[in-house]
């Protein structure tokens, strides 16, 4: 077999390698300090001089000493615990008219910064929103005539009768006869719409024209979008409720009136008479038949 290449040294190549390294090794230049002058080295401390050196720079030091009026180097004023009167007499010297300006400027934008939020604060106030005192009695006059309106007899009385004029209309529609699932389900090609949906919606049409005219000048004013009565008429009776002006909302304030006492009792007599006309009329009694 021919021999192959063994991987050691021999005995020559490994003296010589033990002696490069016994060699001492020369000791690498530091680098050079662009602030030094050229062929000065700097120094080096030992471990004790450079802890001895950062324990003092670790030490607070004082500030440069204050020079008096005359101009002379004189003790630190922190050192002798004289600057509280350094500062007094400073604060005392007369400021520069520079300073005074300024300290004017200051003054002046605090306060109109305070007028203004003064100003802000009443929003309700006829002098924040620029409206003249006249106008704003008038406007608080009316607010308060509202809220006696609202609180007075008659108008609890209208309150009552369009309320029970829009229960009348409910019901008359909870009795109109409803398709039937398999007359529903008639396609538009073989006739349309059913009978029933044709007669419910001719129904609600009698309905809305027989009561609108009564309800719609009041029914806003009276009831609140956010009241039990609008909102199931919005339900129930989204035709009647779409024209009476009964808004999407949960406001349980009505719209306002602005009626007088004449104009409220003249309403209720046309809103009663209109409940009577309706439940006497042909359609109740056959509405009525067909619900029993």
């Amino acid at each position: 077999m021919p021999s192959e290449a063994t991987p050691f040294r021999s005995l020559d190549e490994q003296r010589a390698a033990c002696e490069s390294l016994a060699r001492h090794r020369e000791r690498p230049k530091p680098p050079t300090m662009p602030f030094l002058p050229p062929g000065v080295e700097p120094a080096t401390r030992t471990l004790s001089v450079q802890q001895q050196r950062c324990a003092e720079m670790a030490q607070a030091k004082l500030r440069k000493p204050l020079l008096d009026d005359e101009g002379s180097g004189s003790l630190t004023a922190v050192a002798t615990g004289r600057w509280r009167e350094q500062l007094l007499l400073r604060a005392a010297e007369p400021a520069c008219e520079a300073v005074e300006a300024a300290r004017s400027q200051l003054a002046e934008m605090v306060r109109r910064g305070a007028s203004e939020r003064n100003s802000r604060s009443r929003p309700g106030s006829a002098s924040a929103l620029g409206v003249p005192k006249a106008a704003a009695a008038k406007v608080a006059a009316a607010t308060l005539a509202e809220a006696v309106l609202h609180d007075s007899p008659e108008f609890l009385e209208l309150r009552t009768v369009v309320e029970e004029l829009l229960w009348v209309a409910l019901l008359q529609q909870r009795s109109c006869p409803k398709a039937s699932a398999k007359e529903g389900s008639r396609p538009a090609a073989l006739g349309g719409a059913s009978a029933g949906d044709e007669l419910a919606e001719r129904l609600e049409h009698l309905l809305v024209d027989a009561v609108g005219q009564a309800l719609r000048p009041v029914a806003r004013k009276v009831l609140a979008p956010g009241a039990r009565l609008a909102r199931q008429a919005r339900v129930e009776f989204p035709r009647l409720a779409a024209h009476l002006g009964f808004r999407e909302s949960e406001d349980m304030v009505p719209a306002p009136a602005g009626w007088t006492r004449d104009e409220v009792l003249r309403r209720t007599a046309d809103v009663r008479a209109c409940r009577d006309r309706v439940l006497g009329s042909e359609l109740t009694k056959i509405l009525s038949s067909c619900q029993a």
